[in-house]
């Protein structure tokens, strides 16, 4: 079984909950999102003596800062094929534009499951890198966020992504 690290970071939008192996980060959490484990207390304090989560920090920053688009920390997924397949394709969604769940669905060659899609969508335990808060509704409004509306607006915002009120 692999070692997991865990961490606190503080981001513009908030103190967020990483977890990393020694080799790939595994999940990313806004504080008090609905799907983040609960850790008493972080195993790593000082994450520039981890390096996932050393270079996590870095490219986050840089992703808030706007001088960064793509990010090259490892990922590591856990859970089934279809949602695997539908964080995957999340990974393909570039900065600045966005697609809608059935765009998704179709995508990943399973176009009657854009419902099945969102909930995978919903789980997805890696936030901001693997950008779910890119995929909306075919309405073009905001839609849910498991991290919070809010954050998914500041998102999307500061990524010149505009949505419908």
């Amino acid at each position: 079984m692999k070692n997991i690290h865990s961490a606190m970071l503080s981001t513009p939008r908030g103190q967020m909950l990483a977890l990393a192996t020694d080799e790939a980060l595994v999940g990313l959490w806004y504080s008090g999102q609905p799907t983040c484990p609960s850790v008493s207390s972080p195993s790593v304090s000082d994450v520039t003596s981890h390096p996932i989560m050393a270079m996590l920090d870095i490219q986050l920053g840089e992703y808030f800062e706007r001088e960064r688009r793509e990010f090259t920390v490892p990922l590591e997924f856990a859970g089934t094929e279809l949602r695997h397949a539908v964080w995957t394709r999340l990974l393909d969604i570039p900065y600045g534009q966005s697609t809608t769940y059935g765009q998704i669905a179709h995508d990943i060659g399973r176009p009657t499951a854009a419902r099945a899609v969102g909930n995978a969508v919903g789980m997805n335990p890696i936030s901001i890198l693997v950008p779910c808060h890119r995929v909306l509704p075919a309405s073009g409004r905001v839609g849910g966020y498991n991290g919070g509306v809010e954050n998914k607006k500041a998102l999307l915002s500061l990524e010149g992504i505009d949505i419908r009120e």
